[in-house]
């Protein structure tokens, strides 16, 4: 992992930390600052990392950052270096 990197994933841990490591849909969307509706909406069409168990849905904060960072892009500095 570049430094760069490694201090944007610090970054982003430290402002989260209010956060449990299990999440409700609810939380969850507070999380990812979307609405309840659209995390619904991604778990229904598998884009997003749950569980489900009981027939109740929990998202993990470690899985939902890893799912963010899967969809980082890279600067342009970073592609021509």
């Amino acid at each position: 992992m570049s430094t760069d990197k490694h201090n944007s994933n610090s970054s982003l841990k430290e402002i989260n930390t209010g956060f449990p490591e299990v999440l409700t849909v609810k939380q969850a969307a507070h999380f990812l600052s979307l609405s309840t509706s659209t995390v619904y909406t991604y778990i229904s069409k598998r884009k997003i990392p749950y569980v489900k168990r009981n027939g109740v849905v929990w998202l993990l904060k470690s899985r939902l950052m890893e799912w963010l960072y899967e969809g980082e892009k890279k600067t342009f500095a970073e592609l021509s270096g």
